[in-house]
């Protein structure tokens, strides 16, 4: 604020001292300043006491003026952790103009190694793939010497929770190869159902080292377990998994005895008057057990 110092010289006062400009003083407001001896009208704008919201990483801009007060704020939306699952369609995760309270995690793709990439290709900068298999365009063949129909899998997870181990699964050029160490069992079921109406049958060939491998078709999808350990009495009992829901096969594949050397059978096994959607599952509950899969086949 401008001083006006009032020295007696005759009749006016001294106004050398004056310092104020109107652009110093508020505007409308009249005073005596600086490079006048009239008064003057103050120009500077009253700005009162404004909010301002930010854009992210935004900036403003203040006009020259008086600020009785004010706020400046962010209202940033916000988005968590989140996992996203590859796939075969462009997947957009909606970030745009928010901020993140997580990481955003990729999951791997499971089996990607050039023994299942189609020879000479490269996906997601792995190969060059080694694959020259079948081709398998039967969506009721969903697994063909090495080639799965469409985006059909395998998820393998351990038979039975008697053994608490869980074998290995791999991909091989022409069978699916399951292997189960001392104390550890291994099953695997295929990712996508099969719609039963029309079917008459399920067709496997396979081969193993143990005594019989299970082949099963079931209403419901499991990763865990399918058979279940349990004491009744002295005795350890044994029952499926019951998130399995109905049970529309309970077959098994293999040898008659508890010993002999690797065999190889192709079996069918009956599904006629089933309706709906269910799922394969491959397993063996014995431990110290390898088996292969060359063909799984639903016939109309």
């Amino acid at each position: 604020m401008a001083k006006l110092a009032l020295h007696k010289f005759g009749s006016q006062a001294n106004l050398d001292d004056l310092t104020a400009m109107p652009e110093d003083v508020l505007e409308g407001n009249i005073f005596l300043g600086k490079g006048s001896e009239e008064k003057q009208t103050g120009t500077l704008p009253d700005k009162k006491s404004p909010t301002i919201i930010l854009p992210a990483n935004g900036e403003i801009n203040l006009e020259p003026g008086y600020y009785s007060g004010g706020k400046v704020t962010q209202n940033i939306e916000t988005f968590n952790a989140q996992t996203i699952g590859p796939g075969a369609k462009q997947i957009t995760v909606k970030i745009a103009g928010k901020y993140g309270n997580g990481n955003i995690t990729v999951k791997p793709v499971k089996n990607l190694t050039p023994s299942v990439i189609k020879k000479g290709e490269y996906v997601a900068g792995v190969g060059p793939g080694l694959w020259e298999g079948y081709v398998n365009e039967d969506p009721y063949t969903p697994y063909l010497f090495g080639t799965f129909y469409g985006s059909q899998g395998i998820t393998y997870f351990r038979y039975t929770t008697y053994r608490q181990g869980t074998g290995t699964v791999k991909l091989a050029r022409d069978h699916i190869e399951a292997s189960a160490g001392s104390g550890q069992t291994v099953a695997f079921v295929f990712d996508l159902p099969i719609n039963l109406t029309n079917v008459k049958s399920v067709t496997v060939q396979m081969s193993g080292t143990g005594k019989v491998c299970k082949v099963m078709v079931c209403r419901n999808r499991v990763e865990n377990y399918i058979e279940e350990a349990y004491q009744s009495g002295s005795s350890v009992q044994y029952r499926y998994n019951p998130n399995l829901g109905d049970i529309l096969l309970d077959g098994s594949i293999g040898r008659s005895s508890s010993s002999g050397a690797e065999w190889e059978q192709e079996k069918t096994f009956t599904l006629s008057g089933i309706t709906g959607n269910a799922y394969l599952y491959i397993g063996a509950s014995g431990a110290a057990f390898d088996y292969n899969l060359y063909l799984a086949r639903f016939n109309l």
